[in-house]
């Protein structure tokens, strides 16, 4: 069976551009926290994120290599070829950790924000996932709940 070209090259054209979307996720800024474990929850969000968008997603670490080559966040997220980046912040209270992220598109412009409150570092998992849930589905996070 053979396909026509007209078809193969839409096919093309529409799998191309998912294929090579990319989303940053810059190093954690946090308050109260080692860096060790900023750098965990970096990770924890970066890899929940890619799972909900199904899309390569670049690490905190790696994001913070290109960053210390200097630029700002949209020359950054050009550079490696981002489409969005997510900024994310933790602040650690007394006995719980208070995770915000924003997403922004590759030239700074912001899609939407969420904020999720982990009891812990060991909650830092179950809160990531619903976080990233929420980032994608532009939907609150007790929306996105379950």
């Amino acid at each position: 069976m053979r396909f026509p070209s007209w078809l193969f090259a839409l096919v093309v054209f529409l799998w191309v551009p998912s294929a090579f979307a990319t989303v940053m996720v810059l190093p954690v800024e946090t308050t109260n926290l080692e860096p060790a474990q900023g750098d965990a929850i970096g990770q924890m969000v970066a890899a929940a994120y890619q799972i909900q968008r199904r899309e390569r997603v670049v690490p905190p670490g790696q994001v913070k290599q290109a960053l210390a080559e200097g630029g700002s966040y949209e020359q950054v997220a050009q550079k490696l070829q981002a489409t969005e980046y997510l900024y994310v912040t933790a602040v650690k209270l007394d006995t719980r950790i208070v995770i915000s992220a924003t997403r922004y598109t590759a030239d700074g412009k912001l899609i939407y924000s969420a904020k999720i409150t982990a009891s812990g570092l060991d909650d830092v998992e179950p809160a990531s996932d619903r976080l990233a849930k929420s980032l994608v589905e532009q939907k609150s996070v007790t929306e996105v709940r379950g």
